[in-house]
């Protein structure tokens, strides 16, 4: 497990969690190895990740400067690409949230992090525009680990505010006020590569330079005492009968619930001290978190299309076809696409034979494929169709 963090941050997971976990951030401006470690050349290409939301508009939001709103969507209720980048080049970043889902590379690296710190883990894209900001100063009630991909993008970060222990709420309306008492602590330039690790509570911003911004934040939400202490009441209620007794109504007369208080006590005390107990503690905990931080089979990744063979005509799909002076346009009636002549042929044999292999597809129109394929199923086209 220490390789994570040495790729990420040049540390052992002991120093990490000794040093820094939920107490002081740690940036490293230039890394290599996060670079192999995502395959990072490939985010380049915002059309391919525009792409894999099209059935999945619920996960898309837009966001300026603190404000957020959902993503534009057809009436077929699936991601309106032109709307949304309209947003986007009018100033608006876009929060692909949940990207764990669509990307096995991604998905194993939240899985690393949360065996490793006992966290639950969620992976979001920010898609920030040239000298744009997607969220006004902030502080967040998860730590985060921040990773540049695209662009250059600069962060400030502030101080933790006086009294501000373990927020379990995010404030995103902080005053120029408590912000002049926290103090500015970090003012740090990222470069594709550069990574963060911001626990919880500490103010910050992030504005892109002049050009185009993509970040990965993957959110951690570690388990706390408060979460042990819950499930140790709920294995205590199936061997004790007093964590089963109802609540009297009559004690809602009383002014003192002492009786009921020393009653409770006395139930923890004796389940603290039996070791049976303690040890299903353990094991229901770590089972848990297996639970938690295997949230999806690498099966459920939908998104990325070498989980299918074929692609196959959607039955009833409404669309109109259009040539004129060697370009052909596919429309459904809604939004329309361009499409070569190649991919008019492989249009017209899919209409007819109502299913087509997306290898063979691959084959004949290389890199460009995936895109007409995603193209095609964004105006409720075509569907993916049985998995290897």
């Amino acid at each position: 497990m220490d390789d994570i963090f040495k790729i990420m941050f040049g540390v052992t997971r002991a120093t990490f969690i000794g040093e820094h976990f939920e107490s002081n951030s740690l940036f490293k401006k230039e890394n290599p190895g996060v670079g192999s470690l995502l395959k990072m050349e490939r985010f380049s290409d915002f059309d391919n990740i525009l792409f894999r939301y099209i059935e999945h508009s619920e996960l898309v939001r837009i966001a300026d400067k603190g404000n957020t709103f959902p993503a534009p969507r057809l009436r077929n209720g699936k991601l309106n690409i032109s709307a949304l980048l309209d947003k986007y080049y009018n100033g608006n970043s876009i929060v692909f949230n949940s990207i764990f889902r669509f990307d096995k590379e991604i998905k194993k690296i939240t899985e690393m992090l949360g065996a490793s710190l006992a966290s639950t883990v969620q992976a979001n894209l920010y898609l920030t525009p040239a000298n744009g900001q997607a969220f006004a100063t902030h502080y967040d009630a998860h730590d985060v680990i921040v990773i540049q991909l695209v662009g250059r993008k600069s962060w400030h970060i502030y101080n933790k505010p006086d009294g501000l222990l373990f927020p379990i709420s995010i404030d995103r309306s902080l005053t120029p006020e408590r912000l002049e008492e926290s103090k500015l602590s970090h003012n740090l330039d990222f470069d594709v590569g550069s990574t963060l690790y911001l626990p919880r509570g500490f103010p910050h911003k992030a504005v892109s330079q002049n050009q185009p911004s993509l970040h990965i934040t993957f959110s951690l939400a570690p388990y706390t005492s408060g979460d042990v202490l819950k499930q140790f009441v709920d294995i205590i209620q199936n061997v004790n009968p007093v964590f089963r007794k109802n609540f009297s109504p009559s004690l809602l007369e009383l002014d003192d619930f002492s009786a009921v208080f020393s009653d409770i006590q006395k139930v923890l005390e004796e389940a603290f001290s039996n070791e049976d107990l303690k040890n299903e503690l353990v094991f229901q905990m770590k089972r848990k978190l297996v639970e938690d931080v295997s949230f999806l089979p690498a099966s459920f990744i939908d998104g990325d299309i070498n989980h299918y063979e074929f692609i196959k005509f959607v039955d009833r799909a409404h669309f109109d076809f259009l040539e004129k002076d060697s370009k052909y346009r596919v429309s459904n009636f809604q939004e329309e696409i361009l499409i070569s002549e190649s991919e008019y042929l492989i249009f017209q044999a899919l209409v007819e034979q109502r299913r087509f292999a997306i290898t063979e597809i691959l084959t004949v129109l290389g890199d460009s494929g995936k895109k007409f394929i995603y193209s095609l199923i964004s105006l409720g086209i075509a569907e993916f169709d049985s998995r290897h």
